[in-house]
């Protein structure tokens, strides 16, 4: 029925909403130049990921460092309209139609907080992300991050039609009024780094690594530093291993998958450490059948731009380097030193082991692997250089044209030396 609902009033939304977002896209694309959207992607229902769109408010701008430069900074006189009126959020509306949001939720957050909600909070992806929500129209983001969640679980709850019908006519009223918009001394909302110990009442989330390889050590280092940075405590962070070789590596408990999932915990986080792309879908389906869910991993000395789409799993290690425009499948492992140039798509499960330098215009399928030191050569907009699905790219080669699906190819320049 909220599906029906939905899709009947966009629909007869449908002759003033689309002139109003061609209007504002021309109006962005000549203020703001490209791209017209901003595309990230969120969790939704049953923490799902998927690319949510908005009409760009911010610019990329960077400082010396490459630190993306504060919101009060990045933020354009007119993207701060479109915020004020909420007009930024037209765009989800084809998010809504895909089935991937609803009118009236939650609305979606960023992935990395997946992993620091407490039980209750968690539960505001037991509906679909909305547009609008019981939250917006209750103080939106000039309330705490403890208020809102209140509020979004109390939706989670109560909701129906009825209440969905006040919800909307609210936020109309809302957008006139333009109340809300931003936190007390900030531009938007403050960074969500966690729930408070004192109110967090149920048992503490627990995450995994999973593998204690090299790799996996490695990721664990990462982890811990993410913990350490966000003042969570790391006696909640394992290794997962079914062949472990010690019961303490580094300082932390291994233990088996099935172990893992025995311990009193609200909720349980993976991160897949292991090399091989097809172990990763396997373990990965595991884990989704287990109700565990994925964790992205980022070191702090990484650089990524606003302008990648990411999807779920993700683990960028020391000094991997990801520049524009580049969209990046499930489960997508890049070793420490490995970097990606602009307007790249990269597939699921994809792995690149340590010092790749994969150049523009370059589409990765699906299970490839790329040894270490392995060069990319650059494609171009009009016809780019695809690496088909399931190939092995050897160490050291360098690629200079497409590889077929399933081929091993080593060399400078690399040539096929099996196929499949």
């Amino acid at each position: 029925m909220k599906r029906i609902f939905d899709l009947t009033l966009i629909l007869l939304s449908l002759p003033l909403l689309l002139p109003l977002c061609l209007v504002l896209a021309l109006l962005v694309r000549l203020k703001s130049g490209s791209p017209v959207l901003f595309r990230q992607v969120r969790p939704g229902k049953d923490s799902k990921p998927f690319e949510m769109i908005k009409f760009r408010t911010m610019t990329d701008e960077r400082d010396t460092k490459g630190e993306l430069l504060p919101d009060s900074v990045r933020l354009t006189k007119f993207g701060q309209f479109l915020r004020s009126s909420s007009l930024d959020e037209l765009p989800e509306l084809w998010n809504v139609v895909k089935g991937e949001m609803s009118l009236v939720g939650p609305r979606p957050l960023r992935v990395e907080y997946l992993s620091i909600y407490n039980a209750k909070q968690i539960r505001r992806h037991d509906v679909r992300s909305g547009v609008t929500g019981w939250a917006q129209i209750n103080g939106r983001n000039a309330i705490s991050w403890e208020e809102k969640f209140n509020l979004d679980v109390w939706y989670v709850d109560n909701h129906s039609i009825w209440l969905d019908i006040e919800i909307i006519f609210l936020t109309i009223k809302k957008v006139f009024v333009r109340d809300g918009i931003s936190a007390e001394g900030e531009v938007t909302m403050p960074k969500f780094t966690g729930a408070n110990e004192e109110s967090v009442t149920h048992k503490k989330p627990i995450y995994g690594v999973y593998g204690v390889s090299g790799l996996g050590r490695q990721v664990m280092l990462i982890a811990q530093e993410q913990f350490i940075k966000l003042n969570l405590s790391t006696d909640r962070l394992v290794f997962i291993d079914d062949s472990p070789p010690a019961d303490i590596v580094n300082g932390y408990k291994v233990l088996s998958y099935r172990d893992f999932l025995e311990l009193p915990s609200s909720s349980r986080f993976v991160t897949l450490a292991i090399g091989d792309g097809k172990v990763r879908k396997k373990l990965a389906e595991q884990c989704i059948s287990d109700k565990v869910f994925s964790w992205s991993i980022k070191a702090s000395n990484s650089i990524v731009s606003d302008s990648i789409e990411f999807s779920e799993g993700s683990i960028l290690s020391y000094f991997s380097l990801l520049t524009c425009n580049i969209k990046i499948g499930r489960f997508f492992l890049a070793n420490h030193y490995s970097h990606v140039s602009h307007d790249c798509v990269i597939g699921d499960y994809v792995t690149f082991a340590p010092g790749v330098r994969c150049n523009g215009n370059v589409v990765i399928e699906d299970f490839v692997y790329v040894g270490s030191g392995a060069v990319i050569k650059q494609g171009t907009p009009a016809k780019k250089l695809i690496i088909g699905r399931g190939a092995i790219i050897g160490m050291g080669a360098v690629v200079t044209k497409d590889v077929p699906a399933g081929a091993t190819v080593v060399g400078n320049p690399a040539k096929v030396i099996k196929r499949l």
